[in-house]
């Protein structure tokens, strides 16, 4: 869902209610995309405050290309609740990028996390 209780740039971000204790959760959006062209895609994301997050969340951008669906990502990060954390990922190397199927955010909850939390994805540019 769209909310405006924090975003990185504008006034509005999408946000996710998640249940904590180890697992994933994904904000995506599938659809068809042409990158070609392109050099990179980067979001900004963060967690809110509440909710035990144990040893720390983490995010990883991602994207899906051609009919199987190749995974691309870039790479885990450690997100926090006081500010936000850009992913990147270099389209560089990458196959099919005139044929993008998904692309998304996925966070990885900890075992030692608990509680609940929201996270939030905003600013996604393509470069």
């Amino acid at each position: 869902m769209s909310v405006t209780e924090w975003a990185a740039s504008g006034s509005s971000s999408l946000k996710a209610d998640v249940t904590l204790g180890g697992g994933q959760f994904t904000l995506k959006y599938t659809g068809s995309n042409n990158f070609n062209g392109k050099s990179s895609i980067s979001a900004k994301v963060k967690h809110a405050a509440w909710g035990s997050v144990g040893s720390g969340l983490q995010a990883k951008l991602f994207i899906k290309t051609g009919s199987s669906y190749t995974w691309y990502d870039s790479g885990t990060v450690n997100i926090n609740s006081t500010g936000a954390s850009t992913l990147t990922l270099s389209l560089s190397g990458i196959s099919n990028l005139g044929d993008v199927r998904e692309i998304g955010v996925q966070f990885l909850s900890p075992t030692n996390s608990s509680g609940t939390s929201a996270v939030y994805v905003d600013s996604v540019e393509l470069q």
